[in-house]
């Protein structure tokens, strides 16, 4: 965020017809249906929309495989039987209905294997090379769908892109619990009319819906609530990662300790920022969560000070 957004109220102008409004922001929430688009298909949509083609990301090499494996699960049981830092470990074993003096009953043959070899991977990046056992037929199958489905975006994946576009370039807090519905400022309407172009551009029966939410004291309220819940989650959970890290024995003398505290730094600083933007809305109860920012800072330099 930057020192000129935070600087900006909350509240804007909006327009419908000839009557101007006096927006918080607005209510976004979309249903993303069937989606099935590759990586180059999903580029050009977030090119057409103003939005960075980098968002379109390849799907790591654990999603990409898995995803592959439930390309191949009809009439089999793929299960995975080993995995350590060195290898991840699937058996194939097929299941077949036959008809025995009782009737029908299902019967089930081993059929293969497959190996992965991470560190391969790592190194080369090349899935057939990392798949170092595995059946011809089936592992000439994992091999295919893996380039497939390592660049292809679904519904749920596309959804989890739209989240990352509103943290990246705006900002949004959820409104429920169970999510699905959510809180942008009303500062950052370029960004919600983009995915708003970016899910039409989709077709098919997807929507995306945009409400302003009026400046009213009921509205300020719900965003405050929703805010204070969403920075005291975070915080919680940065403790315990760092409280965790701290009681394994990471120090200052360890190589990995300044990348590590920059890391947990840098969300604490994101977390300070976001109370700055919603300065107005949160009416003074932002004191707090700075303090705990504060706290968490102390929490991660501790070691360093207890050195000198």
């Amino acid at each position: 965020m930057t020192d000129g957004q935070k600087r900006l109220q909350l509240a804007n102008r909006i327009r419908e017809g000839t009557t101007d409004l006096d927006a918080l922001g607005w209510i976004v929430f979309w249903n993303l249906k069937n989606v099935d688009i590759n990586q180059a298909q999903f580029k050009a949509y977030l090119t057409e929309c103003g939005l960075n083609p980098k968002f379109a990301l390849e799907h790591n090499y654990r999603s990409a495989f898995i995803r592959a494996l439930r390309n191949l699960e009809e009439q089999r049981i793929i299960r995975r039987v080993d995995e350590d830092t060195n290898v991840i470990v699937y058996q194939f074993t097929a299941e077949k209905r036959t008809r025995q003096d009782a009737g029908l009953r299902l019967d089930y043959e081993y059929e293969t294997r497959v190996v992965v070899d991470k560190n391969i991977y790592r190194e080369s990046g090349d899935f057939e090379k990392a798949l170092i056992e595995g059946d011809g037929e089936i592992r000439k199958a994992l091999i295919a769908l893996f380039s497939r489905e390592k660049v292809r975006y679904r519904s749920p994946d596309v959804t989890r892109y739209i989240q990352r576009i509103f943290r990246t370039n705006a900002d949004i807090v959820t409104l429920r619990d169970q999510g699905s519905v959510y809180f942008v400022p009303s500062v950052f309407r370029s960004t919600v009319d983009a995915v708003a172009k970016l899910v039409a551009a989709l077709g098919g029966e997807s929507t995306f819906d945009a409400i302003p939410m009026p400046n009213v004291s009921a509205s300020r309220t719900l965003v405050k609530r929703a805010f204070s819940a969403e920075a005291d989650s975070l915080i919680k959970d940065l403790l315990a990662e760092i409280q965790s890290a701290l009681d394994g024995g990471l120090r200052p003398n360890d190589d990995n300790y300044d990348k590590w505290a920059q890391g947990k730094m840098k969300k604490v600083e994101e977390i300070r920022n976001r109370v700055g933007l919603y300065g107005d809305v949160l009416n003074g109860g932002g004191d707090k969560i700075l303090k705990e920012c504060a706290d968490l800072e102390t929490t991660i330099l501790k070691p360093r000070i207890l050195m000198v």
